[in-house]
């Protein structure tokens, strides 16, 4: 499962990707509940609580790859639409993000660093190592 959404800036390839620990500053930012802000979007599909100082914060907080500060933040964003990009899109990319934590869907995810098809293969080679 992808875990990061990507956004184009000035020729680079930016990560944008949430965990509990940026999700709190975000918070803490824009003094809002993250629950609160994609509850609405998602189950009210209203996405006002979505706004621009909100995208700031978020841009700031979860980008992975790029130290970003408030003016690079809305720097991202001016380039993101000029390119093509609005600011709708920006909210959906910044919303599917928050989602693909993981953290507000019901389910239980496959560790990644161990797939499902090579344990069979590492099992049957401990066997015979035991067996040896």
């Amino acid at each position: 499962m992808q875990k990061s959404i990507t956004i184009k800036y000035k020729g680079q390839e930016l990560v944008l990707k949430f965990n509990l620990r940026n999700m709190i500053a975000l918070e803490r930012d824009v003094k809002r509940s993250v629950t609160d802000v994609v509850e609405e979007a998602v189950a009210k599909q209203n996405t006002a609580m979505i706004n621009i100082d909100f995208l700031v914060a978020a841009l700031v907080h979860g980008i992975q790859n790029l130290k970003v500060t408030d003016d690079i933040a809305l720097d991202i964003i001016q380039d993101y639409c000029d390119y093509g990009g609005t600011l709708y899109l920006l909210q959906n990319d910044i919303l599917a993000a928050l989602l693909l934590t993981g953290l507000f869907t019901k389910g239980v995810q496959t560790p990644t660093a161990q797939p499902q098809e090579t344990v069979p293969a590492a099992q049957e080679a401990q066997q015979a190592a035991i067996k040896g």
